[in-house]
């Protein structure tokens, strides 16, 4: 058990990883690094930066939980790291969204989704909009959490929304406690609240256990964290039981592992093998385990199968993957992969592989004033959900 001021240590530790550079050149890179943080961020709406425009509904614009909670852990590393007081109050004017619309569906249950109809599972049954998305309501947790550490920093316990996110981040954990499945390989957290998205996907599953067991370090009920803890710990078996390998050796993760027979199981793409990858990571941070299942280098080279020369890939190198995703497989990846890969990198300190991904990001998806969703398209919409990951994968980098 972490106790809160061990918990805030690690934190600390994970976050302040900067170094004063006196290299020739150096403080022009931070310079053009922040600028580009600083135009990442004004593209979004200061007051609602989740509202806009996406893939899935190109017509109409929406708000997006997911979208409100990157913003959120973006702008608070930000503020944790530079005590920077607006961008505090930006973090916390997101997660205060995230606070007050924590039951969109009006279903009883605290939880984050899509604010569109979805058929998740391609089965031909279709999610109301809103419904509880496991990936989404863990992003959110990790955003209040997020929120929560730097109103922390500041001293500002007193404020009336820091017990909230405590509250609503136990809330998605009461929202998804009894949603899994238990095989003989561990749990696994269904993919949505709904009966029939009780898939195992990997991502989601991760994020989850992760999200989980980093609040269970947080003042909560000691029966909670307990319970907290119980799962986590099987959901991780889940996780380590379907680790698999290239022929390379390189450790990575399928997007989903209950296929129906004859089915093929595909390797994640750029983005979800992030998630699975910090997941993991979350979870033997904050669970303190004496028995990791990746280590530093581990992600350097999952990461690395992903990047070319001078793009990165949606999909990684090798794998086996349904036919119908062989015209696919050679695209750009989009920039909600790129985002999160470019975080995980200077998350770790992996300073090679940060600096080609953040290259790339700057010079092939910094176009028309915006960052596009993927530079072999012509569409140059401003996707405020994808570039979300960008703008969190930024903040990383920066600081």
């Amino acid at each position: 058990m972490i106790s809160v001021g061990g918990r805030r240590l690690l934190v600390i530790l994970l976050f302040c990883t900067t170094v004063t550079c006196s290299l020739p050149g150096c403080h022009e890179k931070e310079g053009n690094t922040k600028q580009l943080y600083y135009k990442t961020l004004s593209l979004f709406n200061a007051t609602n930066p989740g509202f806009g425009l996406d893939t899935g509904q190109k017509k109409e614009h929406l708000h997006y939980p997911m979208t409100y909670a990157l913003y959120a852990c973006a702008e608070a590393h930000r503020a944790l790291i530079n005590k920077d007081r607006q961008a505090l109050e930006s973090a916390t004017r997101s997660a205060g969204w995230l606070v007050e619309h924590n039951d969109l569906d009006m279903d009883g249950q605290v939880g984050w989704g899509l604010p569109f109809a979805w058929d998740a599972g391609g089965d031909g049954s279709i999610n109301p909009s809103h419904t509880e998305y496991a990936i989404t309501t863990a992003l959110v947790i990790q955003g209040l959490l997020d929120t929560w550490d730097a109103l922390n920093e500041f001293g500002d316990q007193s404020t009336e929304l820091q017990p909230l996110l405590l509250q609503n981040a136990l809330g998605g954990f009461r929202t998804f406690h009894d949603k899994y499945d238990s095989t003989s390989s561990g749990f696994v957290f269904w993919y949505s609240t709904a009966p029939q998205d009780n898939l195992h996907i990997i991502n989601s599953h991760a994020m989850l256990v992760g999200q989980f067991q980093r609040l269970s370090t947080y003042p909560i009920n000691e029966d909670i964290k307990h319970q907290i803890e119980t799962l986590t710990r099987y959901g991780f078996d889940y996780l380590r039981n379907h680790r698999r390998k290239d022929s390379s050796g390189v450790i990575f993760w399928n997007y989903r592992e209950d296929l129906p027979e004859g089915g093929i199981s595909r390797p994640n793409d750029s983005c979800h093998e992030m998630y699975t990858l910090q997941g993991i990571l979350d979870y033997q941070l904050y669970s303190q385990t004496k028995s990791p299942l990746v280590q530093k280098t581990d992600v350097a080279k999952n990461i690395q199968r992903f990047l070319e020369e001078s793009w990165v890939r949606e999909f990684p190198r090798g794998g086996e993957y349904p036919p119908s995703y062989q015209t696919i497989l050679d695209r750009p990846a989009r920039i909600w992969g790129l985002g999160y890969l470019l975080y995980l990198s200077a998350r770790l300190d992996l300073n090679d592989l940060a600096d080609s991904l953040y290259k790339i990001l700057a010079t092939q998806y910094a176009q028309q004033e915006t960052l596009i969703l993927r530079p072999d398209l012509e569409d140059v919409s401003f996707y405020p959900r994808f570039v979300a990951h960008a703008l969190f994968g930024l903040s990383y980098y920066v600081w």
